[in-house]
């Protein structure tokens, strides 16, 4: 598997940024497994788009809008965009990423999104490296899926002193930041994380919506914790 990760990784290198990948090499590049999503159940993603297509009236996976306008996502570490992919058709996807392969191939299973879409190498501590963080966009839908090894915000974060805290919490916590009012976030995490997280989301201006957990898989996959933001 080593070694067709980097052929794979390789290869997305050797592309152009405005590369469009055909449906064979789509399915090639999807079998990386160097991203932080490859865990991520598919039965997981679509439980949490179903639940804002109950839950957000102009959200159809059709991509037809009741409402005008339309829904934003963030994506504050997409990896190969597993989640993104999956999303209703007429949302505006932001994506950031810190990695070079998982990112262009999260633009690869966006690229049909047309300017509805747009990827950046970025970590969302860089908009805490100052004090003024007021004109900060603010999302309709914020997903951040926190990794014990994600500590790039550690030193970058001059902000209070959350930098000095564990992964979940920084990112848990910066991610309410780029909800709007009444907006949602959604926080990707290993079961054995679930009561860490809710002493976390206990600090926060939120309310627990749904907790979304992949049946025949509890404790053992990846859950979702849906929040919405007062």
């Amino acid at each position: 598997m080593e070694d067709l990760n980097n052929q794979i990784a390789t290869l997305v290198r050797s592309y152009k940024d405005d590369f469009y990948a055909d449906k064979g090499v789509l399915s090639y590049v999807k079998r990386y497994t160097g991203c932080d999503d490859f865990l991520v159940s598919d039965n997981l993603i679509k439980g949490v788009w179903e639940f804002f297509e109950d839950n957000l009236l102009n959200l159809e996976s059709s991509g037809y809008r009741k409402n005008p306008s339309a829904i934003s996502v963030l994506h504050t570490n997409s990896g190969a965009g597993k989640i993104l992919e999956e999303s209703p058709k007429n949302v505006l996807i932001t994506a950031f990423n810190n990695d070079m392969v998982c990112k262009r191939i999260t633009d690869y299973v966006c690229q049909d999104r047309g300017l509805a879409y747009g990827g950046y190498i970025r970590d969302i501590s860089q908009y805490f490296a100052v004090c003024n963080t007021n004109s900060s966009r603010k999302y309709d839908i914020v997903i951040t899926q926190p990794l014990d090894d994600m500590t790039f915000y550690k030193g970058v974060d001059s902000v209070g002193d959350l930098s000095e805290c564990e992964p979940l919490e920084y990112y848990t916590t910066r991610s309410v930041h780029f909800a709007s009012k009444n907006g949602y976030i959604v926080v990707i995490y290993p079961p054995n994380k679930y009561e860490e997280l809710g002493e976390i989301v206990l600090k926060l201006d939120v309310e627990i919506q749904e907790n979304i957990q992949v049946k025949g898989l509890e404790y053992v996959s990846y859950e979702a914790l849906i929040l919405k933001k007062n």
